[in-house]
């Protein structure tokens, strides 16, 4: 039994393992909010820079 739970883990890291839906997610959600954390900063960096208020 600890070796189908070794072989099952091991599925993540294979080159064409398929992880099960419960390991995929939570990493699909990372890269969702590094891709949203990528796209917003840059501008509210530059908005502060210029001296833009919140409302502009």
């Amino acid at each position: 039994m600890a070796s189908k739970q070794v072989q099952e883990k091991g599925e993540l890291f294979k080159l064409d393992g398929k992880p099960s839906f419960g390991e995929a997610f939570p990493q699909a959600m990372q890269h969702v909010l590094a891709m949203l954390v990528g796209n917003i900063t840059p501008p509210m960096l530059i908005a502060g820079a210029c001296g833009l208020s919140d409302a502009d």
